[in-house]
């Protein structure tokens, strides 16, 4: 009996798009959101991690954390609830090649 029940769990595990390919499209989804035209702050975004969304937009003197919290409700809405971050960086320094510098950043969940 035993044995059926880990024979059954490996053939559902083969069979099933696991988190991390449902994961890659949502990233993925996100990334498309915040380079396109629905996001006309944001000028570039990428995941440098698993767990870390990074948004560049020019530097306006303001505090970006709010967009940050904005970027989460976006990880949020496609199921990415805890554990994340979001962190915006000055397009400027992104081009330049220099220390990416951090306008804003939020903890997502």
């Amino acid at each position: 009996m035993n044995k059926l029940i880990i024979v059954t769990i490996l053939a559902l595990t083969a069979c099933s798009d696991g988190p991390e390919s449902v994961n890659e499209q949502a990233m993925q989804e996100i990334v498309s959101q915040f380079k396109g035209n629905e996001e006309p702050a944001a000028i570039d975004a990428i995941w440098t991690s698993p767990k870390m969304f990074k948004v560049a937009v020019g530097d306006d003197g303001s505090n970006r954390d709010g967009y940050a919290r904005y970027a989460c409700s976006v990880l949020n809405d496609h199921g990415m609830t805890t554990g994340y971050r979001v962190e915006i960086v000055d397009i400027q320094s992104v081009v330049s090649g220099s220390n990416w510098v951090e306008l804003g950043s939020a903890d997502c969940g």
